[in-house]
């Protein structure tokens, strides 16, 4: 494995493998004298720009043998382990190792994973360097398993300089990649990212080629490492934003922290939520000081995601964020002091931190940061008068300044009532409506958001006849996105977790989507979820599931107490009040 380093020391054990009567115990032992390798190769010069070259073949013979002390027991398949061993010394204290089959009589490696094996051992890039070969055969795993060792083969590897300064996050479809800086430690990386699309799928890679995907059928978190990216690939959560990755390639796993606030804090006043830029990764308050040399704390909150809590997590974590003299950033516990002053007379600051390079800095004067609202609403407005004709939709706060939500609109009837609209926020205390405005000299954008509109929204799949969409609105930015919705059915082992055996259906005058479906013994309590399908968009579904009277967003059940067929309905209207119910249906 990657990185294994291991201190080998001889060890002789017994070992219980199978009894042929009661009280009877089996022991195991090696024997012969080990197992002879060989290699073709015994100079090699890695090439840089010839990754995937062959560099160096491994052959061996006949595996070492092993004896029970009674002959009619079987080995159980994996009871012998064969490993080859790197090492750069002859008496191989330190090794790098990788496990073979049983049955395998030789090993290749290309000039990339041979220069991630003996850059590990400590040769010098561009430098020859020898590197001693052997295999090693053990009775099982573990502390006190019986090993054998095979005779040692030396080669001299000249490796080329690889940059494991960071990871790198490449996207599956559209190539994006995101950077995160490595930690302290070999194989840890830990730093902020922009995630450009919820469910953001993606691969992580490093400066060696290793290529980290998921383990099959074990969700988002733990990785395994692969030569190229054939594994399945490793995927954010839904929000979109700032999150905070920390990759463990040592132990196989990552986390991330969503953030849905940063915060500023000067001593003896008001906390001032900092604005987040997207483009540069970093986050911006101007705010106001009563003091002189005021003290500051910032502070991070947010929703953890790891292989504990999962994709669909609502575990809150927060940090602080320290600033050194030297203008660098790090983080530590929330409430620790964050070691910024606003120095100099009481007054108007402005501070900024690039998370990018983890670096902070603050200015005198600047704008007071605006305070965004916890929720907007989006009206319907007449598409002839442009009147507004009442409440369409309230979409919910999913990170500083970002709202997300569901909304219906006839673009297939064109009712004159719901088929325009507008967005209403109360921001920094002024109540503001968004609509769309024409310039003679310009022209218009239909996702840009002005508060002085000449005109209303519009659903931009009205030719395909879509009524329902997923709605984003960025009152940062000043721009809205829409997702179409295909269809929305409900899904669990009663029907296999088909997307079309169980339709639901909407009612625009209690905004409910709901649909029927059977429940026998062996599925009921396993229950259903309901699913708001964009598939057609190559993106995600929208998942939901309710329990105790609260809609939860993810993969899960809505319990059902008994088998027998149910109506099942979801309101998502407004994205601040999810609520749904189960009924006996006839």
């Amino acid at each position: 494995m990657k990185r294994t380093i291991y201190t080998i020391m001889a060890a002789v054990s017994l070992l219980a493998v199978s009894c042929a009567k009661d009280g009877e115990m089996l022991t195991a032992t090696m024997t012969g004298d080990g197992t002879q390798i060989g290699s073709a190769d015994d100079n090699i010069v890695l090439d840089i720009d010839a990754p995937s070259a062959l560099a160096l073949t491994i052959y061996w013979d006949a595996l070492g043998n092993a004896t029970l002390s009674n002959p009619d027991a079987q080995f159980a398949d994996n009871f012998v382990v064969n490993a080859i061993q790197f090492s750069a010394t002859d008496d191989f204290s330190t090794v790098v190792e990788q496990t073979v089959d049983n049955d395998a009589s030789f090993i290749q490696y290309t000039a990339m994973r041979l220069n991630s094996i003996v850059t590990q051992l400590g040769l010098e890039s561009g430098v020859a360097g020898t590197v001693h070969i052997r295999m090693r055969s053990s009775l099982g795993t573990g502390a006190g398993a019986e090993e054998t060792f095979g005779n040692s083969i030396s080669i001299t590897v000249t490796p080329y300089f690889i940059d494991m300064s960071f990871i790198t996050l490449t996207g599956k479809a559209d190539g994006t990649e995101l950077t995160v800086p490595a930690a302290s430690g070999e194989g840890i990386y830990q730093g902020f990212v922009n995630v450009p699309s919820s469910w953001w799928n993606f691969f992580f890679s490093e400066g060696d080629g290793t290529i980290w995907g998921t383990v099959p059928d074990s969700g988002a978190f733990l990785l395994e490492e692969k030569a190229d990216m054939s594994s399945w690939n490793v995927w954010f959560p839904a929000a979109t934003g700032c999150y905070y990755v920390n990759v463990d390639t040592v132990e196989g796993q990552w986390e991330c922290s969503s953030l849905s606030g940063v915060t500023v804090t000067p001593e003896g006043g008001e906390a001032t939520v900092m604005r987040y830029d997207a483009e540069n990764n970093s986050y911006t308050a101007t705010f106001v000081t009563s003091v002189d040399n005021a003290p500051l704390q910032v502070e991070y909150t947010g929703t953890i995601y790891n292989n504990e809590y999962g994709d669909s997590s609502t575990e809150g974590t927060s940090a602080s964020f320290i600033g050194g003299t030297d203008g660098n950033l790090s983080l530590g516990t929330s409430g620790t002091a964050s070691g910024i002053t606003a120095t100099g007379a009481a007054g108007t600051y402005t501070l900024t931190l690039d998370l990018t390079g983890m670096k902070w800095s603050i200015e005198t004067g600047g704008e007071i940061t605006v305070t965004y609202p916890e929720s907007i609403s989006v009206h319907y407005y007449n598409s002839t008068t442009n009147e507004e004709c009442g409440l369409a939709a309230v979409l919910a706060s999913t990170g500083e300044g970002i709202y997300d939500g569901f909304l219906y609109n006839d673009v297939i009837g064109w009712a004159a009532d719901r088929s325009n609209f507008r967005f209403h926020a109360t921001v920094g205390g002024e109540d503001i409506v968004y609509g769309y405005r024409w310039d003679e000299t310009a022209g218009g954008d239909q996702y840009a958001l002005s508060d002085e509109p000449t005109g209303n929204f519009w659903s931009g799949f009205e030719s395909s006849g879509v009524t329902y969409s997923r709605i984003r609105v960025d009152l940062i930015n000043l721009t809205w996105s829409e997702t179409p919705i295909d269809q929305v059915f409900l899904s669990g082992n009663f029907n296999n977790w088909s997307t079309t055996a169980n339709p639901m259906t909407y009612d625009f005058d209690t905004r409910t989507w709901s649909g029927i479906c059977t429940f026998t013994d062996a599925d009921y309590e396993a229950g259903a979820q309901m699913v708001f399908d964009n598939s057609a968009t190559d993106a995600w579904d929208y998942r939901y599931h309710g329990y105790d009277d609260i809609i939860y967003e993810g993969d899960g059940g809505t319990p059902i107490t008994a088998p027998g067929t149910y109506r099942i309905s979801i309101n998502v209207s407004d994205m601040t009040n999810l609520t749904y119910s189960v009924e006996t249906a006839e």
